[in-house]
């Protein structure tokens, strides 16, 4: 028997979850094209698969906060450099 959609889904977030918690959030990024690609083709869900929906929700909680950790990671590495930058130019003008 084939494997039901929301099952591979499933299966597909768990691995973006398990790729995020190893602080490996460019993976986790990457299956979404896959994901989109059986979400697109999905079928209206059975109440069998209510649960399998619950823990994608539930997973994709994780995924986002990890997205959400290295978005804030990113940002404030470019405000380090910015003010690293006004710094610098800062001391350029004063040694003059």
């Amino acid at each position: 028997m084939a494997e039901g959609v929301y099952q591979q889904i499933l299966d597909l977030t768990r691995r973006q979850a398990a790729a995020a918690g190893a602080d490996n959030v460019d993976d986790a990024i990457a299956l979404f094209g896959e994901r989109g690609v059986l979400v697109a083709a999905a079928p209206k869900p059975t109440s069998q698969e209510e649960v399998l929906i619950r823990e994608i929700l539930a997973l994709d909680k994780v995924v986002a906060g990890a997205i959400r950790k290295r978005m804030i990671a990113i940002r404030n590495e470019a405000v380090g450099m910015h003010h690293g930058k006004q710094a610098l130019a800062g001391y350029a003008r004063v040694n003059r």
